[in-house]
């Protein structure tokens, strides 16, 4: 072969796979949870769909939409889906029946709440980056779960802050982060990508889920976690009222410690415990040595927490009024005793 053919061959070949390397390189076509009406199913594998705006990723809009073969939609019936934008036309994957979720939304199907022991349900949510997620790929690492939701200006921004207190100081071969919004319909991929970039959560290790917004509310439901949409909040102005919000949400604030086989080993009711109290449980919960005198402390800074009704939501107030009950009842009972005897005592003199 002559010089010529063999630099031929040797570029074409570099070309080759070069482009064999860009294509997989190609970023992950990201899934979009989608709410819509159906108007019409227009063949065996297509439907008309009116679809609700997806904040930051797509807009509302009528169109023809890729429905699994052998679905069978009718008109005026509402679904949840997850969209697929690569193909021609756009492809709604996973339907299923669902109305349009609200914040608080009741799950009368919800019989049972999910308890340490159980399993979590494994069914599809996606990630900050459109990507499908179930819990079950976490296995083989201890899980932290919580709940939060991006335009949140109180606890939430507290609680990704403590993740990344706690991050600092785990093996990320050890440990996962698990956020999850209560607010599907305005946390999307897109904005939950967002979120993570704010508060630098490393996406190798940390996972912001939203999903099907009736999915994510069952999962709230069975978990137990309470939130109520703040319609009767207002925004105040000097001594003006000038409006109730209509971005608040009043939510609990369980944290989830799941083991590394998957299943849930404790959740915690409260968000105000510290981050070495979370780590000594959670390798607790997972057989491995841990600070006893932590655990301690969470077993009393929570129940200080429930005695108090939920009044005492700051970490530092929590660890004061543990130390009221620890220091104060000893005291008390000793004060009372003395007095009890100086009485009787001076009773017997008399």
């Amino acid at each position: 072969m002559k010089p010529f053919h063999i630099h031929a061959c040797m570029i074409s070949a570099i070309l080759f796979g070069g482009s064999l390397a860009s294509a997989g390189a190609a970023p992950l076509q990201p899934l979009i949870p989608m709410h819509g009406v159906v108007l019409v199913q227009t063949s065996a594998d297509e439907a008309i769909v009116r679809n609700d705006a997806v904040p930051s990723m797509l807009p509302a809009q009528t169109r023809v939409y890729r429905i699994p073969r052998g679905a069978r939609l009718h008109p005026g019936e509402e679904l949840d889906a997850y969209l697929e934008t690569a193909t021609s036309p756009w492809t709604l994957k996973d339907v299923s029946p669902g109305s349009r979720y609200a914040v608080g939304q009741g799950f009368p199907d919800v019989t049972r709440f999910l308890k340490p022991g159980d399993e979590l349900p494994n069914v599809p949510f996606v990630d900050q980056r459109g990507q499908p997620v179930r819990f079950s790929d976490f296995r083989g690492k201890t899980t932290l779960l919580t709940v939060i939701y991006t335009r949140c200006t109180d606890i939430c921004p507290v609680i990704t802050r403590k993740f990344v207190s706690i991050a600092s100081t785990v093996s990320p071969k050890e440990f996962h982060f698990v956020e999850l919004t209560i607010d599907p319909n305005y946390d999307t991929p897109s904005v939950l990508q967002a979120y993570a970039r704010k508060y630098g959560a490393n996406d190798s290790r940390w996972t912001f889920l939203t999903g099907e917004s009736r999915e994510v509310g069952r999962l709230l439901a069975q978990l137990g976690i309470s939130s109520v949409h703040g319609s009767d909040h207002v925004t105040v102005a000097g001594d003006q009222q000038v409006g109730a919000s209509d971005t608040l949400i009043d939510h609990s604030e369980p944290l989830v410690i799941i083991d590394k086989n998957g299943r849930i080993g404790s959740i915690i009711q409260n968000a105000a415990v510290s981050p070495s109290e979370i780590v000594a449980q959670a390798r607790h919960d997972d057989g491995l040595a841990s600070n006893g005198l932590k655990r301690f402390e969470l077993a009393a800074t929570s129940l200080v927490y429930s005695i108090c009704g939920g009044f005492l939501v700051g970490e530092a107030t929590v660890t004061v009024g543990f130390w009221i009950l620890i220091i104060g009842i000893p005291l008390t009972t000793f004060a009372l005793w003395q007095i009890w005897r100086r009485v009787f005592s001076d009773r017997g003199r008399a």
